[in-house]
């Protein structure tokens, strides 16, 4: 069996069979078929589709929620610059090796059809907006306020990526500008 690949090789494959074609790209032939190799290097890395299915999810875990949390709060200690800094990372496109600027929503999109990866992107929704929602605390909102701020931040970048598909939005300056704006709406509950 050939491993002159590597995990994060099939991932990224995986990742950019996922933003091409939808998860029914996610077979072993296909994406050994894409990278010029036997199958057989799949299964030196992964038991299984459903194991690397799990690691493909975990990986976007890691690399898109909890590293940015963790370079978010090793950053400033201003919270309001970290809002700003929070924009300017979730605006940050995936590399083309991850299936470029689709892929979060290539990502969304398999959770309608899978419900084990349907439950994960709504954990990892639910901590992105608590997250946010402390940055807005600690900025001055109330606690109320702070949460309705991030779920309207949150949802903007949703909505910023798909209009940026159709080249109708610059998600990076569009969240900052709401940043602003949402900073400046006084304290109401």
């Amino acid at each position: 069996m050939s491993n002159s690949l590597s995990k994060l090789d099939w991932l990224q494959a995986g990742f950019r069979a996922l933003t091409k074609a939808g998860p029914q790209a996610l077979k072993a032939e296909q994406m050994a078929k894409s990278l010029n190799v036997s199958k057989g290097s799949f299964y030196w890395h992964f038991k299984d589709i459903k194991t690397f299915k799990t690691a493909m999810i975990s990986y976007w875990e890691q690399a898109a929620t909890a590293d940015v949390i963790t370079q978010i709060n090793a950053g400033k200690e201003n919270p309001t610059e970290n809002l700003f800094d929070l924009a300017l990372r979730s605006t940050e496109q995936p590399h083309e090796k991850y299936g470029g600027p689709a892929c979060e929503s290539a990502i969304r999109d398999w959770a309608r059809y899978d419900a084990e990866i349907a439950a994960i992107v709504a954990k990892i929704d639910a901590q992105r907006i608590a997250f946010t929602a402390s940055l807005f605390q600690e900025s001055g909102h109330k606690k109320t306020q702070a949460s309705q701020s991030a779920r309207l931040l949150y949802s903007a970048l949703i909505g910023l990526d798909i209009l940026a598909a159709a080249n109708l939005s610059t998600p990076q300056q569009d969240l900052s500008e709401l940043v602003k704006i949402l900073l400046k709406q006084p304290s109401a509950h």
